[in-house]
Formats: structure tokens, sequence, C-alpha cells
């Protein structure tokens, strides 16, 4: 703590010294000589920094250090979407990565019954991380082996429009759906829980669940990697079937024939769902 203390310090003399500003500079040379004692941090819940920062909990400075990091990876894909020639689907991949984590916090904080820092939906399984690491590899393997495959086209485009209308579907989901959202499906039906039958919901059953599987669709279709396209198509359909089973059980024990009629009127919009 003393050496971060002390780079702090350093930072902010240094910062005075480039800007030219001997006033400031003493004063705050004055307030660190000063014998007030710093504020000392809690010897619990420390990340891997030695600070409280990236510790798994809710707190501002995790916030701030998360929304800063998924900002800069959003630049960065939107600087190399619009102005690389070489690598504007791998741009536009991290940018659509980079908003479609920064809107579930977003979304969960404004609409959803409880935000924590696990929200963000960077810990969204080892499965997710490593389906996400492998189109990176599948795109830079394109660009070794076939640089064509790299050329952005038409159907990059049309990727991009699926990747805007499936993110616009997931955000107004969890909007509409407001403190009935979870990330986890529930097994005990809350005293909140109501059956959202309205907006989107009115023509997807499982809104949430479709516009993911587009979007992560359209992440591979962006970047040009037909094989991790292929692979997630095939891994997020059997999932979702699954997970949707699973859910639709809870849900006709929780609201019973109202749901099994909003079954029969709806529809889920997935391969190998009506």
């Amino acid at each position: 703590m003393k050496i971060a203390r002390h780079a702090l310090t350093l930072w902010r003399l240094s910062t005075q010294l480039v800007l030219c500003n001997p006033l400031c500079l003493i004063l705050q040379c004055i307030a660190g000589s000063s014998s007030v004692p710093a504020k000392t941090q809690p010897d619990h819940g420390l990340g891997p920094l030695g600070l409280p920062i990236f510790d798994g909990q809710h707190t501002p400075q995790n916030i701030a250090a998360h929304a800063y990091l998924i900002g800069v990876l959003h630049g960065v894909g939107l600087v190399l979407g619009l102005y690389s020639e070489n690598y504007r689907g791998l741009g536009f991949f991290l940018n659509a990565l980079a908003m479609f984590h920064i809107l579930e916090y977003l979304m969960t904080a404004m609409y959803g019954n409880e935000v924590k820092i696990s929200s963000f939906l960077l810990n969204n399984g080892r499965e997710y991380q490593f389906a996400m690491i492998a189109g990176v590899i599948e795109y830079f393997v394109w660009g070794w082996l076939y640089p064509p495959m790299n050329i952005f086209r038409w159907w990059n485009y049309l990727a991009i429009l699926l990747l805007l209308a499936s993110q616009s579907l997931r955000s107004a989901a969890m909007c509409t759906a407001g403190a009935n959202f979870t990330h986890l499906v529930a097994d005990e039906k809350e005293t909140h829980h109501t059956l959202v039958t309205s907006g989107v919901y009115s023509i997807f059953r499982h809104p949430s669940y479709t516009a993911f599987y587009y979007w992560a669709l359209g992440t591979q279709l962006v970047a040009s990697n037909p094989f991790s396209a292929l692979a997630f198509a095939l891994t997020l359909s059997r999932f979702f079937r699954s997970r949707i089973r699973y859910e639709e059980y809870t849900l006709l024990n929780f609201f019973g024939d109202r749901y099994g009629e909003y079954m029969g009127r709806t529809g889920v919009w997935i391969p190998g769902w009506k």
C-alpha cells in the first residue's frame, strides 16, 4: 500500500511538472508532507495487485475498472473496424464483444432486480471464453493461410446489421422484463415475478436467448470465421434446447395454463424450435 501511495504522489507531481503549474506543484508538496494520516484500506478483500480492486466485489473501484477496460476494448475495436483494411473484421468483432458486456451491466443496473459485478457477464463460463478466443485464433489463422479471407465483403456488412439487431433485441428484452430478468434460471417463484407477454415478448418467447444466439453467430460472421460460426450455431442450438426446456418446465409450474397459452402463440425462433 505504501508503494501505491508513493506512486500516486509521484504521478500527481509529474502532472503538475508537465503542465508547468508551479503553484499547484507547491500545494501538492505541502499536502504530501502534511501529518494527516492517510486513509488505510482493509486487510481483507485485496485483489491480485495487493489493492482492493479486481477482488470480485461490487465496489465503485471495480465498476470503474471494468467499465474502463471494456471501453478500451470498444475503442480499439472501433478504430480497427473503421480505419484498418487488414483487421476490419476483427475490429467489429471486438467492438461487438465490448458493447455486449457493457450493456449487460448497464441494463441490469437500470432495470434489473439485483446488480452485481458479475452482471458484466465477463465470467460467462469457460466454454464462452474459449469460444471467443477460438474465434480470434481462427481469424489470424485465415490471415496467415489465406489473407483474402479477411477482406471485408458484403456478407460482413450483413453481419454488422445482425449484430445490431440481436443486441437491440436482447437489451429490449432486459428492459421489458425488468426485475423478472435474471442471468440464471430461477427455481423458485419470487413475489415480484410476473409473466411478461408485452413488447418483444409478444413475438419471442425467449427474446434474450434468441438474441444471444444470433449475436454470437454474428460475431463470427463479421470476422469471416466459417468454422467458428458453424460451431457456435450447433453448440448454442443444443445448449439453448436444454436450457429452454428446463426453464419452461419451471415457468409452467409458476404460471400454469397462462404460460401454456403463451407458449402456443409465440415462438423461440432458434433453429430446432418453432
